[in-house]
């Protein structure tokens, strides 16, 4: 099976790396950007989480931005780049 692998990294640092088959190689990206978007969901998790608060029953309605900001992290790994470059949105104020 033929990959094409466009995320501009190297193999570097693995001895061996320049023996991997093709598919060696497309399975090593794969993984790379597993991890990243690992680390990506943890970040949107965190950042959701620091807003919880504003969807509270004590507190004011959140207001269209808040809730703009809220459905754009969670939409945020819908279309995850695999070089990992997220443009986080900017949370408005409270």
């Amino acid at each position: 099976m033929k990959h094409e692998i466009d995320d501009g990294l190297p193999i570097i640092g693995i001895p061996g790396a320049e023996n991997f088959t093709e598919q060696e190689r497309y399975d090593f990206h794969v993984g790379v950007v597993e991890i990243r978007k690992n680390a990506v969901r943890q970040e949107r998790n965190r950042r959701l989480a620091e807003t919880d608060w504003w969807g509270a029953p004590d507190t004011p309605p959140m207001t269209d931005a808040q809730k703009a900001y809220r459905q754009a992290l969670r939409d945020i790994t819908n279309n995850f780049p695999s070089s990992g470059q997220v443009i986080w949105p900017v949370k408005p104020a409270n």
